[in-house]
């Protein structure tokens, strides 16, 4: 298998030829190369389908590394392939499952890697952090037992992508602390013979470990948040209590400061010096619990995307499960069902097995939904290429698809109960085929009523 996960048959019809039909001008390098090989398994799997890149989400050029790089045309040299967005303009998506479709990650041209995800975001945390990509996944994917879903952070840095464990300010933060310590023992040294003075500075240099401590929990706690985003709101709550703790701290440790400044002014520099550190940790902590929230802000929206995925796949496959037989087939995301098994020919009235159907269909869709929020279902209306009879009132096919759309819609919500308001009804007429027709039977599939379910 090779990157896209299709086999050799495909990769011989992309060889064939030269760019393939629906390749973006601009693209070249490995993306050029996974796209080739996705047009030779549409063609192959589809007789002679060409590939259909959707506009926005199917090829995006973006700054993944931060490295400001830009490519022959000025545009970002690092690119992402996602194909939830990408079709075969004769069977819709044949990359798309259960746990999402194939995601790409291409940097500079040359470097490429892929997860399985339903939709990916970049998080760019400010000129001195590398930049994060989101990956909304399957609960499966990240160790989860079930479907919930979950989001995954990837860095793009140094040429190559990587799980961050931790981010770059621990070190910096590690290196800070260490000098204050080290300031701190020289100060200790000086004053061994200073008395009650010297138990003070002890005292100082204990409040100065737990801020310590304090700082590098706030640190761990962020960390934390970056490596498992849906936990976020758990973490800025905890990091909201060790930003309440270090205030307190450095109020201690100013009062102290001020004591220590009346007997020794070399001492009361070096308190100025600790103020600074503990204010520059505070300021650090509270910058975490922001970025903490912005992540949780960004989880949330790709888990409610995950969520009308689960939903779409669950509703046809509930449907192929109620209405199993000839004439139903799922496509892709949606499901289709023969206009015969609904309207008699070259009308728009309902039959007694149509109405039969589409209560079926109510039935589903209240079973997927129950968890999703803002849905809609669109139901779209499709023919053949035969045009109508000339006595047929709706004159022609375009009609007749958008009059039996409309019946199907004013059904389900009249006599089904499902709410208006979360309804579409689209015609396509014979525009939009599944296949060819070539003979009778495939004109029959392309005689179809789809039902989509789609984001409100």
């Amino acid at each position: 298998m090779n990157k896209i996960g299709i086999g050799a048959a495909a990769l011989a019809v992309a060889a064939a030829g030269a760019r393939a039909q629906g390749i973006p001008d601009g693209i070249e390098g490995v993306a050029a190369e996974i796209l080739q090989e996705a047009a030779g398994y549409c063609a192959a799997e589809t007789d002679g389908g060409a590939l259909d890149i959707r506009d926005p989400g199917g090829v995006t050029f973006t700054d993944l590394d931060g490295d400001g790089g830009t490519g022959a045309d000025g545009s970002p040299d690092d690119v992402v392939i996602d194909f939830n967005n990408i079709y075969c303009d004769r069977a819709g998506s044949l990359w798309h499952g259960t746990g999402g479709a194939p995601i790409h990650l291409i940097l500079d041209g040359e470097t490429s890697e892929s997860w399985t995800a339903h939709s990916w975001e970049v998080e760019r945390m400010g000129p001195d952090y590398p930049a994060v990509v989101l990956l909304a996944r399957h609960g499966s994917a990240c160790d989860g037992a079930g479907a919930a879903p979950c989001v995954q952070a990837i860095v793009a840095e140094g040429g190559r992508f990587w799980t961050p464990e931790a981010p770059q300010e621990v070190a910096e933060r590690i290196t800070a602390l260490e000098e204050a310590e080290r300031q701190m023992g020289a100060i200790l040294d000086s004053l061994r013979s200073g008395g009650d003075r010297t138990s003070e500075l002890i005292d100082l240099r204990v409040a100065l470990d737990s801020a310590e401590t304090a700082a590098a929990e706030a640190t761990d706690r962020l960390a934390a948040a970056e490596r498992a985003q849906a936990r976020a709101e758990a973490r800025a709550t905890a990091l909201g209590g060790q930003v309440a703790g270090l205030r307190e701290q450095l109020q201690a440790l100013e009062g102290l400061a001020d004591s220590v400044a009346a007997e020794d002014g070399d001492v009361s520099g070096a308190m100025d010096d600790l103020r600074e550190e503990l204010q520059a940790a505070l300021a650090r902590a509270e910058e975490a619990e922001a970025r903490a929230a912005s992540l949780e802000a960004a989880a949330g929206g790709a888990a409610e995307e995950a969520d009308l995925d689960a939903a779409r796949a669950a509703f046809v496959a509930e449907l192929s499960d109620r209405l199993a037989g000839e004439g139903v087939e799922a496509v892709g995301d949606r499901f289709a069902i023969a206009s015969g098994q609904l309207f008699q020919e070259g009308g728009a009235t309902l039959s007694a097995s149509g109405e039969a159907a589409l209560d079926e269909v109510a039935t589903a869709l209240r079973t997927a939904t129950d968890d999703v929020g803002e849905w809609t279902l669109r139901v779209d209306g499709h023919t053949d290429d035969v045009p109508v009879s000339d006595d047929n009132p709706f004159g022609s096919n375009w009609a007749l698809s958008q009059a039996r759309a409309l019946s199907v819609v004013q059904y389900l919500s009249d006599e089904a109960g499902i709410p208006p308001d979360r309804l579409a009804a689209n015609g396509y007429g014979q525009y939009r085929p599944l296949v060819v027709p070539e003979n009778a039977d495939a004109r029959a599939r392309n005689r179809r009523i789809e039902l989509v379910l789609m984001r409100r």
